[in-house]
């Protein structure tokens, strides 16, 4: 799959591939062919962060649909940046999105 084994990633990727995690994996790529994603997208993203590939449908449902619905992000931006996948949505994302909001607001009066 083009991972380098002396980088930490690697080893990620296995874990991906264990286990029940291995079940995970496979629900979160059909998750995301739902967003829009191709095979492409899903492998490049998986390839930069594997670890971001194995949380719930719940929670890519989630971070998809705020990143998505009310943001305004494509499915391909966040393809790209996949990292966004693994934050905690109610530590990190919805309170930075929030702040993203008033900003707009401000600047858009």
């Amino acid at each position: 799959m083009g991972f380098n084994l002396e980088k930490s990633t690697s080893v990620n990727a296995l874990r991906a591939f264990g286990g029940k995690n291995k079940l995970v994996l496979n629900r979160s790529r059909e998750v995301l062919k739902t967003w829009g994603w191709s095979e492409d997208d899903f492998l490049s993203a998986f390839r930069k962060n594997p670890r971001c590939m194995i949380v719930s449908e719940k929670k890519l449902m989630q971070t998809m649909d705020l990143l998505v619905n009310k943001m305004g992000w494509s499915s391909g931006m966040i393809a790209k940046y996949s990292v966004v996948l693994g934050l905690s949505l109610e530590r990190r994302l919805i309170p930075r999105c929030s702040v993203v909001e008033v900003l707009l607001l401000r600047f858009h009066k």
